[in-house]
């Protein structure tokens, strides 16, 4: 399941991407279409990554996925400013990886759950460790680290 915040933060990465300019070479630099957790978003993605130029109108003329269409218009509707585009993606990428370590997190409470019904000790510490890692790194990007 992709949190709201995710796939929000996916169409702004894609939005930075179809404006273009120095900020779509940084965002596909940062990431790769494999990021993109929405099947639409990322066929969308992987067709944008392989453009160097990108205009929008012309590339929605050649799409034959009526989804990928919409998204397509969608983000073309409401560019961003290029001279944000550098912090909108480095928090676009903090707020997709906070939500899959929330995710992965709630695996984790429920597979912890698990091994001490059936007092699986090595696991439990195995589990347990993961967690509080993730948990750490969950704190720095809250930070804004």
């Amino acid at each position: 399941v992709i949190e709201d915040a995710e796939l929000a933060a996916q169409k702004g990465l894609l939005s930075l991407v179809v404006a273009g300019g120095a900020v779509a070479g940084a965002v596909k630099e940062a990431v790769s279409p494999e990021l993109f957790a929405d099947p639409v978003a990322r066929g969308l993605a992987e067709m944008l990554w392989e453009l160097d130029e990108i205009d929008a109108a012309s590339l929605l003329s050649t799409l034959t996925d009526p989804e990928q269409a919409r998204l397509l218009t969608e983000l073309a509707v409401f560019l961003p400013d290029p001279e944000d585009g550098e912090r909108l993606r480095d928090d676009y990428v903090r707020t997709i990886e906070r939500s899959r370590i929330r995710a992965r997190i709630r695996d984790l409470d429920r597979a912890i759950e698990s091994a001490e019904l059936v007092r699986s000790d090595d696991e439990l510490l195995s589990l347990a460790e993961e967690r509080q890692q993730l948990a750490r790194r969950l704190h720095e990007l809250a930070a804004g680290e």
